[in-house]
């Protein structure tokens, strides 16, 4: 579900008694994670057709794809590390790892391009951190260039 941060409406109830917007670089993923945090063990409704306009420009981060790279991929790994420590004791939690790493992987791929040994041993070195595992696809940001 592709979705914007215009579309969710929430009480100052909710908003307050969950602390408020999570917190990333950038704000990058902090809509996402804050969403999740609002619903706590609820599900989130949605109405079709939306009745938002919403204009990507180059006037906002979300426009500029390859802008703030480094920081951008910083805010995905904490948003990463944040889904998963969310939702540890779900029983499918397995499955999210591996679609939130190969996520991150294909959104770093589009903010840096071709990526440096450093960076890419700095993707190796957190997803064994947030995922236990090792995110082995790193390697296909090399081999697809």
């Amino acid at each position: 579900m592709h979705t914007f941060a215009v579309e969710y409406i929430f009480s100052k109830e909710v908003f307050e008694a969950t602390g408020g917007f999570v917190e990333f670089p950038l704000a990058w993923g902090s809509d996402d994670a804050t969403w999740v945090k609002f619903a706590g063990n609820h599900n989130i409704s949605i109405i079709k057709p939306a009745k938002v306009k919403w204009r990507l420009s180059d006037q906002n981060i979300s426009g500029i794809t390859n802008a703030n790279g480094e920081t951008k991929t910083n805010a995905l790994l904490l948003y990463g590390k944040w889904i998963t420590d969310h939702f540890k004791s779900h029983p499918e939690i397995e499955k999210l790892k591996t679609s939130m790493c190969n996520f991150i992987l294909q959104q770093v791929k589009g903010y840096l391009g071709i990526i440096s040994v450093k960076q890419a041993l700095k993707l190796y070195t957190a997803g064994i951190k947030i995922w236990g595992f090792s995110p082995v696809p790193v390697l296909r940001i090399f081999i697809s260039r």
